[in-house]
């Protein structure tokens, strides 16, 4: 993509599509790895989304903490989802 915004670093580059201000994924790429990750930002629905998909990626990684969800946001959600099944 030509108009593509790339935000290098140390160790990895960060790739947005050329409607950045309007992104809802991007791409990261290691310096020391053949692989690709693609971050999708478009968490429509309810929440409980959002957090499956940051609780299976701290389980992959096995990391407790999460750069994307806190932990105080992570209960709240989860009292919100809790009242909402009631």
């Amino acid at each position: 993509v030509e108009n593509q915004m790339e935000i290098i670093g140390t160790k990895g580059t960060i790739r947005l599509s050329d409607r950045w201000w309007k992104s809802d994924y991007f791409e990261l790429e290691y310096v020391d790895k053949d692989e690709k990750q693609i971050f999708n930002m478009n968490f429509e629905g309810n929440g409980f989304k959002f957090l499956l998909r940051s609780l299976a990626n701290m389980i992959k990684n096995e990391r407790y903490k999460s750069m994307g969800l806190f932990n105080e946001e992570s209960i709240k959600i989860s009292e919100i989802l809790e009242e909402m099944d009631r």
